[in-house]
């Protein structure tokens, strides 16, 4: 494939979200709050598109490349530094077909607001 087992075997990038209900439980845990409201909301990675695209002309080929563009922006120096920079213009056009195959698109659920 495209990337050594051996390296993908030894590639770890620690990253954990915790979940709301584990975000309450240590905020009650640890006693100096109470809380009374959480929003939680989820993002397509690609809702400042949508936003801009008022006439939807971006179409799914487009859309994808450019997520796959700012997923680039953050992990090549990472990926890169592990896997090797010859590989990194093929994984990520891997990962844009992979988004433009499939339809779907990442997601991220954010905690914006708390308030005791």
């Amino acid at each position: 494939g495209l990337i050594e087992e051996e390296k993908l075997g030894s590639f770890n990038l620690p990253y954990y979200a915790a979940s709301t209900e584990e975000i309450k439980s240590v905020i009650e845990a640890e006693g100096s709050f109470k809380l009374q409201n959480m929003e939680v909301f989820n993002v397509d990675w690609d809702d400042y598109i949508k936003k801009a695209d008022t006439k939807q002309v971006v179409d799914k080929t487009t859309r994808a490349t450019m997520i796959a563009k700012d997923i680039r922006a953050v992990g090549e120096p990472i990926l890169g530094s592990h896997f090797g920079e010859d590989i990194m213009d093929d994984l990520f056009r891997a990962r844009r077909m992979e988004i433009t195959c499939s339809g779907r698109q990442p997601r991220i659920e954010h905690v914006p607001s708390m308030s005791e």
